[in-house]
């Protein structure tokens, strides 16, 4: 609770080693590879991708098109059939060929924003480093930030909007209001939707 900065950036480092040498930084499902093929889309310049026809059907089998990604069956093209947010936060990482550390880092954050929460809501730095071990301490959280599921992102962009909005300040609420909206695009919208309610009420 006393230095979550460096138990952050030590999450940071072991969760980076767990995604390149344990997950092996690939993606694995379809609701990674998605993502992560429509980022490195983005990152050379383009909104799609080439899946040569002849080839198409053992790329893409077609109980996956129009589910995952969306393909045109005469010329090949493809794209994700996700909201292009999480794409769009991979696509500098991709472009450097470490799509893998983005998940890892974005965990780094949100272990900081859940130890200023509990500190803010909770009181003391103590209730902050709790709130950092029982996230820790939960497998969803740490199998998820190996990954290249979207969920870090939508954690790490929820408790950013909560921590602005308990700010009180208009323009901090401004800022929550574009952080929102970034969740909001992040793959769907109904995460940030479920989140969003209470706060707003």
């Amino acid at each position: 609770g006393e230095q979550p900065r460096r138990t952050a950036f030590a999450t940071f480092v072991v969760l980076a080693l767990g995604a390149r040498f344990a997950y092996h930084a690939t993606p694995f499902s379809m609701d990674e590879y998605a993502q992560v093929a429509q980022a490195y889309a983005f990152a050379q310049g383009k909104l799609s991708w080439y899946v040569p026809i002849d080839l198409l059907d053992r790329m893409i089998p077609p109980s996956f098109r129009n589910a995952f990604l969306a393909v045109n069956e005469t010329t090949g093209e493809t794209a994700s059939m996700y909201w292009p947010g999480f794409a769009a936060l991979l696509t500098p990482f991709a472009w450097a060929g470490v799509p893998w550390i983005l998940n890892p880092a974005l965990t780094a954050a949100t272990l900081m924003l859940i130890h200023a929460l509990g500190q803010r809501l909770l009181g003391g730095s103590e209730a902050g480093g709790w709130a950092m071990l029982f996230a820790l301490g939960s497998p969803a959280f740490t199998v998820n930030a190996i990954s290249f599921y979207s969920m870090p992102a939508h954690l790490a962009l929820n408790l950013l909007f909560a921590w602005l909005l308990l700010d009180g300040r208009p323009s901090r609420a401004f800022l929550a209001g574009i952080t929102g909206g970034l969740a909001l695009i992040l793959h769907n919208p109904v995460p940030h939707l479920l989140f969003a309610a209470p706060w707003l009420i």
